[in-house]
């Protein structure tokens, strides 16, 4: 339990919903620590989409729309420092 904890204090809390959609997702942060933070939004090849930086951010919802792009496969990436801590993949559909 102590190094549940200790993971804890050192991750942030991340999550996204929905992962398929029409366009519009949403991304969860929490983090005890006020950092900054970058959201990449990619194509499964890799190509950067949308990028967001965030400057001494702790906690917040973030929300994004991606209905302008095609249906497809996307990865919402995020990185602290430099370093990436949160991969997820979404699915944009044209109909649910």
């Amino acid at each position: 339990a102590d190094d549940a904890a200790a993971k804890t204090a050192s991750e942030p809390v991340v999550g996204v919903f929905p992962t398929r959609t029409l366009g519009r997702t949403r991304l969860d942060y929490f983090f005890g620590v006020p950092k900054d933070i970058t959201v990449q939004i990619t194509t499964e090849e890799g190509t950067i989409v949308e990028e967001h930086k965030y400057n001494g951010f702790k906690e917040g919802v973030m929300e994004y729309d991606l209905s302008y792009r095609p249906p497809q496969r996307y990865y919402l990436k995020l990185f602290i420092g430099g370093e990436l801590k949160f991969n997820k993949r979404i699915r944009v559909v044209d109909k649910l």
